[in-house]
């Protein structure tokens, strides 16, 4: 059998951020693009700032992990913290999931759907994407209450399959 995967995900998708410092030196041009002392720019970078990009580098190795592994072993996402875009995304796609309580599994936060709508329709991201939706729903598997908790569901779940993986629906095979 094929060592199972966890993947413990608390992600911010692909939120990208500008350094404070930066944006007082950038303005956007007529024309849309992006101009700092009268000339274009082209990136914006800064080695030192969390912009989100290794969040989604990352997810993105675990979907690629995740797809070779689909048919031929055991994964499972415990959410641990919220899971948006491609972090939401991924919760799916490890076909087991365990939804740590007051983690929201999104794909979209609750201040842009209410910016969208023009009104305040949403009170909380937990309102979109928390455990009493997405469990209720078939997304996630398993709820609890805390990390601990969830790591014990999830090495309890791959207790039981240690042989006899039948990948394609998930289930143990009879003997």
């Amino acid at each position: 059998m094929q060592t199972p995967l966890l993947f413990l995900n608390a992600s911010s998708g692909a939120r990208l951020g500008v350094d404070e410092a930066m944006k007082k030196m950038l303005t956007f041009a007529e024309d849309g693009k992006l101009v700092a002392g009268g000339m274009e720019v082209s990136s914006v970078s800064n080695p030192n700032a969390d912009y989100g990009v290794p969040s989604l580098s990352g997810c993105g190795a675990t979907a690629r992990a995740y797809s070779r592994l689909y048919d031929k072993g055991f994964c499972v996402t415990i959410c641990i913290g919220r899971a948006v875009g491609i972090g939401a995304y991924l919760a799916r796609l490890g076909r087991r999931t365990i939804q740590v309580a007051q983690t929201p599994i999104i794909l979209t936060g609750q201040a842009a759907l209410n910016k969208v709508l023009g009104k305040d329709v949403y009170e909380s991201n937990a309102q979109l994407g928390g455990p009493q939706i997405m469990h209720q729903n078939g997304v996630t598997h398993l709820t609890a209450s805390n990390c601990l908790e969830a790591m014990r569901q999830a090495c309890c779940r791959c207790d039981r399959y240690p042989d006899g993986y039948d990948g394609a629906c998930g289930t143990r095979r009879s003997r």
